[in-house]
């Protein structure tokens, strides 16, 4: 009985010579090397067809020293450099999101339903909201107290510099809608809403804060994103590179 010869198998992609087949089975057309490499590219071809086909098409998070999208808003994201756990999200997004898994966590504990609770600031009991807002930490009169103190300290601040007399729309226009730390476009018809601050909104920025001795003046404030603001705090621009890394480009 004639025995049954096999000839040499070579890899698809590096041409090269292929061990002899092992086993029952279909063997492999490629080596191990090229094996990874092509299934890498099958799945990353697979999820773009994916997200084309469902309209939102995005960047992959794989890909290292390219600049990343948002995954909820057109922030730009500092690119990855090395491997690790990166999040799709941006600093404001992702505090949304986990104050919203919070709220739905609260509610599931409670069943479902909003309950009395207790004031922070005092024992005055505070009913369950009505709605779809987040509940309420302190009663009506604690929030007014609050709300005066942090306007009479920034009164306090804005009183002990100098102070110049113009409108919010004024610098936005001046600055063309366009936000001044990230350097995206500012969309005029975002607006705050009754669950909170949206990061997406104009905000009026310090480029020296109050507390640090700069003036409210023409010359030092900007139009910004109302979540970039947020990101910036009382730090200056030289401070906060690492940030807003397109912040050290602009003129």
């Amino acid at each position: 009985m004639e025995e049954r010869t096999t000839q040499p198998r070579h890899c698809l992609g590096c041409r090269a010579e292929l061990a002899p087949r092992q086993g029952r089975g279909r063997p492999s057309p490629r080596c191990p090397g090229c094996n990874e490499t092509h299934q890498r590219e099958r799945a990353r071809s697979r999820v773009a067809a994916l997200r084309e086909r469902a309209g939102t098409p995005r960047q992959s998070r794989f890909d290292f020293g390219l600049p990343r999208i948002c995954e909820d808003c057109p922030t730009v994201l500092p690119a990855i450099t090395a491997p690790g756990r990166h999040s799709p999200r941006c600093a404001p997004c992702r505090l949304g999101r986990k104050r919203a898994q919070d709220l739905a966590a609260m509610r599931r504990l409670r069943g479902g339903r909003r309950v009395e609770q207790v004031c922070l600031d005092c024992p005055a009991v505070i009913p369950p909201r009505e709605g779809s807002g987040p509940q309420f930490l302190r009663c009506s009169d604690c929030l007014t107290a609050v709300d005066r103190e942090r306007q009479r300290r920034r009164h306090l601040v804005k009183a002990s510099t100098l102070v110049e007399v113009f409108s919010d729309k004024e610098i936005f226009d001046r600055d063309g809608w366009i936000c001044g730390l990230c350097l995206d476009p500012v969309n005029p018809v975002e607006r705050h809403n009754r669950r909170g601050p949206n990061p997406r909104a104009a905000s009026l920025d310090h480029r020296v804060p109050l507390n640090r001795g700069g003036h409210h003046v023409r010359t030092n404030v900007r139009c910004t994103h109302q979540g970039c603001n947020a990101r910036k705090r009382d730090r200056l621009d030289d401070e906060i590179l690492n940030l807003f890394p397109r912040l050290a480009f602009a003129s």
